[in-house]
């Protein structure tokens, strides 16, 4: 941030400074600072379209969807090859886009200026809006073409997903990590209860859980914090890892009774996180694999998850992530509640009054309203969780069945 700052003071009118400061701001959680430095460069610079995007991606983290959702369109109206826009617009409204209006958006394709990481977000755009029209065979074709260009744009900055590699890893964890590194007599960590880890896999439910949870007075929400790393189990200085990660956690929320880490990733470093606080809670959230993985491969998602761009790849992700959380489940003392998405969807009172007791807290109806909460939301399902629930995301891959053959042999091994 401070760089930004130094380049603007260097250059006043440093457009991209000042659109990157926006966007760090936003990124760090200043969401005042981010939405007034959005509206002096719109205003300043005649609604440019690149501000008009980030400013609606700052109102939709923040639940003002409509507002959001008119930033997104005044984007597009004035530059319709801004990918972002034409992304968050369709998941947007994508069922009421007119076939005229996504036949320019097609045509967009054809301009050869358009850079690859637009094209990238135009075609899962026009999966969306496929999709929400029902047309699942053109809708497949998009998000296919999508996510190969994705796949490309990761491999060239060296990452690359090997699912015997990874296989390899879940099997080095599981060893490290038998009953016997759990002897409590072994000491170490940090006894309080504050700490809440909601771990799966990614579109599995994990942010519609922690919304839920943080909607609790007594509950906050910290999204995903990303900072537990597996140091090894013969790592000494537990207490100091498990303060400096307890500082971050608290920033903002010493007072509450539960804070959550919502890193979907962290089933990956249960048996640390253990270690660290051996009466923490862990949520694990588990959806359909079909569903699950067909959600993956339709989102774009900003950050580099490289094992999300190609079916196969995602079955052999989620079978290997199935395969270490049983083990977790095996060897842990953690407390450990498992959530069912199509539980939760089926009957949502009883299963999140049973979370809100597994977190040792009294009921709160708030619990029920999720969707009202003010609190900003960053992940891929900003969208989703500001609306009450809805059960059309149970069993949505049977519309695509015919195309997810690699998926479903990925998660049969």
């Amino acid at each position: 941030m401070g760089a930004f700052r130094d380049a603007l003071r260097c250059r006043q009118g440093y457009l991209d400074a000042r659109l990157n400061l926006a966007g760090v701001m936003f990124k760090a959680g200043d969401m005042k600072g981010a939405e007034a430095e959005y509206r002096k460069i719109l205003d300043a610079n005649d609604g440019l379209p690149e501000a008009r995007a980030g400013l609606g991606v700052l109102l939709l983290a923040a639940g003002r969807l409509e507002e959001a959702v008119e930033n997104f369109k005044q984007a597009v109206e004035a530059k319709p090859g801004l990918g972002i826009a034409q992304y968050n617009l369709a998941c947007a409204a994508g069922a009421d886009i007119g076939e005229a209006d996504a036949a320019d958006l097609r045509e967009v394709l054809d301009d050869k200026r358009i850079l690859e990481a637009d094209r990238t977000l135009i075609h899962f755009a026009l999966g969306e809006i496929g999709d929400q029209k029902g047309d699942y065979e053109t809708a497949f074709a998009d998000f296919e073409a999508g996510n190969r260009l994705r796949k490309d744009q990761l491999a060239r900055g060296g990452l690359h997903f090997d699912a015997d590699e990874f296989d390899q890893r879940v099997d080095g964890i599981v060893s490290a990590y038998g009953a016997d590194t759990f002897d409590p007599g072994k000491g170490g960590g940090n006894a309080t209860e504050q700490p809440v880890f909601i771990v799966g896999m990614p579109r599995s439910g994990t942010t519609l859980v922690e919304q839920i949870a943080a909607s609790h007075p007594q509950v906050v929400g910290k999204g995903e914090m990303d900072l537990i790393t597996d140091a090894g189990a013969d790592e000494k200085d537990l207490a100091g890892q498990a303060s400096e990660f307890l500082a971050r956690l608290r920033e903002q929320a010493e007072d509450a009774e539960r804070i959550i880490d919502k890193t979907p990733f962290n089933f990956l470093y249960l048996g640390q996180i253990q270690l660290m606080f051996p009466a923490a809670r862990v949520v694990r959230c588990r959806r359909d694999a079909l569903d699950t993985g067909w959600s993956c491969f339709r989102q774009y998602f900003t950050a580099a998850h490289e094992w999300a761009c190609d079916l196969a790849d995602i079955g052999r992700y989620h079978r290997a992530q199935e395969r270490l959380m049983d083990h977790w489940q095996g060897v842990l003392s953690l407390p450990i509640l498992s959530v069912d998405y199509e539980d939760l969807i089926d009957d949502q009172e009883k299963v999140s009054r049973r979370l809100i007791e597994f977190l040792g807290l009294e009921w709160d109806p708030a619990c029920l309203d999720f969707h009202q909460s003010k609190r900003t939301v960053f992940t891929a399902s900003n969208w989703q969780v500001r609306k009450p629930l809805y059960k059309s995301a149970i069993g949505r891959a049977k519309a695509y069945g015919k195309f997810l053959r690699p998926l479903k042999e990925g998660l049969k091994g």
